[in-house]
């Protein structure tokens, strides 16, 4: 985020200094989003699939199984489990739509061009359903 504020700075952008800040935070936080949904639903060589149950880490998708099943009382093993369902999956992609869209209407500001089009579609590839869901 302080990298484009502080490119808004340079580029003399003073008054789109909110509107940067607020794509930056909000593609971020759905970047982080699908990393953990990645987390689920792929394995990674170097950050093996389900690592952030075993690490105790709860992210969307565990909170979101939590929602409907206290885990609590589960295991690491079950809770890995249980968190894969589709319905858990769908929320967190919703999730990270949500923040995707927030990201891009920040940006509106910005004129049309080549540029632009690139941060679109990698913004909306972050809540596409494809392979890796």
């Amino acid at each position: 985020k302080a990298s484009l504020v502080s490119l808004c700075y340079l580029a003399n952008l003073n008054r789109q200094i909110d509107n940067i800040y607020s794509f930056a935070k909000n593609f971020g936080t759905a970047f982080q989003i699908k990393d953990d949904l990645i987390n689920i639903t792929d394995t990674d060589e170097t950050k093996p699939s389900l690592s952030d149950i075993y690490n105790g880490l709860y992210t969307a998708p565990v909170i979101y199984l939590n929602e409907d099943k206290q885990i609590n009382s589960l295991s690491k093993e079950k809770i890995s489990e249980l968190v894969q369902n589709k319905k858990y999956v769908k929320k967190t992609i919703d999730l990270i739509k949500t923040y995707g869209l927030e990201a891009l209407k920040s940006i509106v500001f910005i004129p049309y061009n080549n540029y632009k089009q690139k941060i679109i579609e990698i913004t909306e590839n972050l809540y596409k359903e494809g392979k890796d869901e």
